[in-house]
């Protein structure tokens, strides 16, 4: 299976604001470049539903910030 995300994280069960609770969630996503020292250079992009990661591409890079 093809996949445009690295990682996947289990988050079980997953309680929604509605009350509802989303079982067996997991959250893909996908990094890139390198974490300085103090971790303060970590930026989250999220995509819509359906979204891809090379969606928000155009964002990361060198004077992005």
């Amino acid at each position: 299976m093809h996949s445009d995300y690295e990682e996947v994280y289990a988050l079980g069960s997953f309680p929604l604001q509605s009350g509802m609770t989303l079982r067996n969630a997991r959250l893909a996503y996908k990094t890139y470049g390198t974490l300085n020292e103090h971790h303060s250079n970590a930026i989250l992009y999220p995509t819509r539903y359906s979204g891809r990661p090379w969606d928000n591409e155009w964002l990361i890079g060198e004077g992005m910030s």
